[in-house]
């Protein structure tokens, strides 16, 4: 191989090396979660939107500052909402709000009946479906008006693959040891078609077919828990003194409690103990969490999931999913009304393609369609110094004097509003350039050593051809 050709090969190599040494150096892309409007729970309620004032406030105190990776802002819808009958209307309101079980923060939410601020109750809805870069597929069923409001519910939920009334064994170990570490392995053969497995503080699980080994680290003292639905288990425990579980020691002690409760009883307890970690209890509605449990378990039953967890279910915590908050207002005969809901909102960073991050946020307002009718719409949008530009919108909205967009609308447009922050005007070909620039920052003095040797062949035979010619 000519050494140009190698050369060449070997500069390509080390410049998409170092891409990629870069893009894994910090995050170049963050997601964020999209708005929803408010919708009434009665899909026929006679009452009527007279206008909403939507805002988003980058400016304000506490909510400018990133948020993970990503930038915050404050979002306040403001409706005025209209009863054109000729009796007392209460409504069910529903503002539903993306998160996960462990961002969810009632702090960061304030609903008025203007000015005076109004209780709310909060539901747990279903998980959302995330693709790739995109922060929430918008067009996810989850987030349609009969599957929002059908999370609305306090019902216990009713498993298809289990019964929560059957009676199964709890198994407790408490272990203590007197070494700095050990590994129990608790063993035993199961039938999976007759018995399912909970298992909780084990951090470790070998499956041969039925054959099973639920593995456990111990530093002092640990509780170990199998809750066995169906046929009873032969188990055995067993102690090692390595990981790879071939060195037995009997320098270690446990006490063994078996208790025979239902599914119901079981889940309780775990809800009881998951609770601690749940800072809005209080505005939980009855079975939000029990029904949680319960459908996981039943989800992760049909897919035939074997080694069940009870310390997976913790994963709950990071899942997008609808939370809904319900309220109520009352409109007199033939009047009008104000109504608000703010909350913080934090926009999807990217920098993939660009230097400076793009921060984008969204807001759907298809629940708005359900109203009887929904008439003037008024955005205003004040973005912060550091990204004065929105350099892409869904629908037109204008720049003004002061820096800050606005759009005015007679109706609720076709398109769900979604916007894009930049610190310029444009995203230009020369920022997509400085990017890769910035790329190469984080080659290594030795790389660039090498680079220079590269180079010397190429520079060598340029002065070789010229002087031929």
């Amino acid at each position: 191989m000519r050494k140009d050709k190698l050369a060449l090969m070997v500069l390509i190599l080390l410049i998409s090396f170092n891409s990629i040494v870069h893009a894994n150096s910090g995050p170049t892309y963050w997601s964020g979660y999209p708005g929803l409007d408010v919708l009434a729970v009665e899909e026929n309620s006679p009452i009527v939107v007279e206008s909403e004032e939507l805002q988003f406030n980058f400016m304000g105190d506490g909510f400018k500052d990133y948020i993970d990776y990503s930038l915050g802002c404050l979002v306040t819808a403001r409706y005025l909402m209209s009863n054109p009958t000729d009796k007392m209307e209460t409504v069910q309101m529903a503002f539903p709000f993306i998160s996960t079980l462990k961002d969810f923060n009632t702090n960061d939410i304030i609903i008025r009946e203007d000015p005076v601020s109004i209780p709310y109750t909060v539901y747990i809805g279903d998980v959302i479906k995330s693709k790739g870069r995109k922060a929430v597929e918008t067009g996810d069923d989850k987030l349609k008006f009969d599957n929002i409001v059908y999370s609305i519910t306090t019902q216990v939920y009713t498993p298809k693959n289990y019964n929560l009334d059957e009676v199964g064994t709890l198994y407790t170990y408490d272990i203590k040891t007197k070494e700095d570490k050990i590994n129990i392995a608790i063993e035993y053969t199961v039938d999976y078609e007759k018995t399912k497995v909970i298992s909780k503080g084990f951090n470790g699980f070998q499956g041969n077919g039925n054959e099973v080994k639920e593995i456990a680290r111990i530093y002092d003292n640990e509780i170990l828990e199998l809750f066995v639905i169906g046929e009873d288990l032969d188990l055995n425990i067993n102690c090692y003194s390595d990981g790879e579980l071939t060195k037995k020691t009997d320098k270690y002690s446990y006490d063994l409690t078996i208790e025979k409760i239902s599914v119901r009883d079981y889940i309780s307890k775990e809800v009881e103990a998951y609770k601690d970690k749940v800072t809005y209890n209080d505005y939980l509605a009855k079975n939000q969490l029990f029904n949680l449990w319960a459908k996981t378990l039943d989800e992760l039953i049909e897919k035939d999931v074997m080694n069940l967890w009870a310390d997976e279910f913790y994963a709950l915590d990071y899942q997008e999913r609808i939370f809904v908050l319900l309220y109520e207002i009352e409109i007199l005969p033939q009047s009008s009304k104000f109504t608000s809901v703010s909350y913080v909102a934090k926009g999807t960073m990217d920098r993939t393609e660009t230097k400076e991050p793009l921060y984008t946020f969204e807001y759907l307002l298809n629940p708005a369609n359900k109203w009887a009718d929904f008439k003037d719409l008024n955005i205003e949008i004040i973005p912060p110094k550091e990204h004065p530009y929105i350099v892409e919108s869904s629908i037109h909205l204008t720049r003004n004097e002061d820096g800050v967009y606005t759009g005015k609308f007679s109706s609720l447009p076709k398109e769900d509003l979604s916007f894009t922050l930049y610190s310029k005007e444009k995203v230009t070909f020369l920022d997509k350039v400085e990017r890769e620039i910035s790329n190469l920052s984080y080659i290594h003095p030795i790389e660039i050593g090498i680079l220079i040797l590269l180079i010397i062949p190429f520079i060598g035979l340029k002065s070789k051809l010229n002087r031929k010619s």
